[in-house]
């Protein structure tokens, strides 16, 4: 099969234990809202999940959609007899409420999977019995071959089939390249979620992990300058050993949510939404065009919080002499931050929130000046890397006499040192330009009016801590929205500070 503008493609699905949540948001815009055809896809571990989804006829946006309705605690399940033999039992847990539970609600069937004719599919397990990689066709789909598929060894127990014993095949593929080939396909398209970054973190737990993002990655980069040295051949104008020359197009992120502890389900249904923005990201800079959908899925929870910001310095004007330049001008900004819905930001990864208040210096005519409009974003990632944050404020201010400014902060929160946690989550570097600058201007060259770094004091801190409202129907309500809020808040400092226990948090 060849899909409509003449090209075969194939689609690996690669593993990523429940990073395969970005894998299915990413699967929102490349199948729906770029209508990509593909002619095989392939799935290894996690993706497997996805597989299975697509092959019975899912669209992207629906594979994204279970995603979003699923809490990684429903599939969480245990025998009492390992966690008392541990470590010497035969894993920590098992895939029994996935195969009673979460597979019915996502609305798997065996027979429709297996009867699919929408692309020729591939599931990748390792056959332990016979030490090798086992492919395993859409017609031979089970339930038992999924749970295979995603059977982490000593996380998981081994799945017996009729032919032997089987687990996750990621130490010896994360995304069967040959699969892709044998396929004869132009084009190889590839979600990587399996961590890349440089580092060797302390620990059992992340150190196991480690060793499964070497053999993922070390695997991959094998098959991908193999194809690199086929089409250099190719473009000396002779025959490469693959027959064609092929292009690979992947997709790679740091998807801040551990493989398998995620015990929030906001983390997750947050790492969906970051793939529909990564995939949309990838789009625009790889000229593929699409339409933005919409989810039939809503997070809100309708809670409001407000809570305020006392922010305090002195700025240097950028008129002033040498001299002046030392004392600069005293600046107090008493900025309100609004939360319009709990359950949005919580799974937003782009945390934002509005701005209200007003900024008291004797750099405005009247010396104070109104925040007509503002907004911030709260612990986003900084250019896609989840342990770098950065907070960003931006308030359109109106002084007295009607002239018009446009405060400029921002607060990094990068360096993963615990002991400086205060001074980057209090510091806000701040810049106050003339006019007002739009959220999408990034010109940089708005006339500076002053400049410098405004604090958050020990009695700030505590205030904004008395002075938060929630405002939501009932009790219960506003109580989730503020755990909400709070755990989106610390899970974010954590994969900062605290990733050293375990890469990425929790919650």
């Amino acid at each position: 099969m060849t899909s409509s503008d003449g090209k075969r493609r194939s689609l690996l699905l690669a593993g990523g234990g429940l990073k395969v949540a970005f894998q299915a948001g990413v699967l929102q815009v490349w199948l729906d809202e770029a209508d990509i055809e593909f002619d095989h896809v392939d799935a290894c571990s996690g993706g497997a999940f996805n597989l299975a989804m697509y092959l019975q006829g899912y669209s992207g946006t629906q594979i994204a959609d279970a995603w979003r309705r699923t809490d990684p605690r429903d599939g969480v399940s245990t025998r009492m007899a390992d966690l008392l033999s541990f470590p010497f039992g035969r894993s920590l847990i098992d895939l029994d409420k996935y195969r009673k539970y979460v597979f019915r609600r996502w609305g798997l069937d065996e027979k429709l999977i297996r009867d699919s004719t929408r692309a020729k599919a591939t599931f990748n397990a390792y056959d332990i019995t016979r030490r090798r990689l086992r492919v395993f066709s859409a017609a031979e789909f089970s339930f038992d071959v999924l749970c295979a598929c995603v059977s982490l060894p000593s996380w998981f127990p081994p799945v017996p089939l009729e032919d032997g014993l089987y687990t996750d095949a990621v130490f010896v593929t994360d995304a069967n390249v040959d699969a892709a080939l044998a396929n004869e396909s132009d084009e190889i398209w590839i979600i990587w979620t399996v961590s890349r970054r440089p580092e060797w973190l302390p620990g059992v737990i992340n150190q196991f992990f480690h060793a499964l993002e070497t053999a993922a990655n070390g695997h991959l980069q094998q098959a991908l300058d193999r194809i690199e040295e086929n089409n250099k051949v190719f473009k000396a104008g002779g025959v490469g050993p693959l027959g064609r020359c092929i292009k690979v197009r992947p997709l790679c992120a740091e998807v801040p949510v551990q493989y398998l502890i995620v015990l929030g389900a906001d983390r997750l249904h947050r790492a969906v939404e970051l793939g529909v923005a990564e995939g949309r990201a990838w789009c625009d800079r790889h000229d593929v065009h699409f339409t933005p959908g919409t989810s039939c899925v809503r997070y809100d929870d309708g809670v409001t919080l407000e809570f305020h910001d006392g922010l305090h310095g002195r700025l240097t004007r950028a008129s002033d002499d040498a001299d002046d330049r030392r004392h600069g001008v005293a600046v107090d900004a008493d900025l309100r931050l609004i939360v319009d819905d709990a359950g949005l930001f919580a799974t937003d990864p782009s945390h934002r929130l509005r701005l209200q208040g007003h900024v008291v210096s004797h750099l405005f005519g009247g010396g104070r000046a109104e925040v007509l409009d503002g907004t911030a974003h709260i612990l986003v990632a900084d250019e896609g890397d989840p342990t770098r944050r950065k907070m960003t404020y931006r308030a359109l201010l109106r002084d007295d006499r009607g002239q018009r400014f446009t405060l400029l902060g921002e607060k990094r929160v990068d360096s993963g040192r615990l002991g400086r946690l205060w001074t980057e989550t209090t510091t806000l570097r701040t810049r106050i330009v003339a006019g007002h600058v739009d959220a999408d201007d990034d010109r940089g060259d708005h006339e500076l009016v002053a400049a410098g770094t405004l604090r958050m004091g020990v009695r700030d801190v505590l205030g904004q801590l008395f002075t938060t409202r929630v405002h939501g129907p009932r009790l219960w309500p506003k109580a989730r929205g503020l755990t909400r809020y709070g755990a989106a808040f610390a899970g974010n400092l954590w994969d900062v500070y605290g990733r050293r226990f375990i890469s990425y948090g929790p919650f």
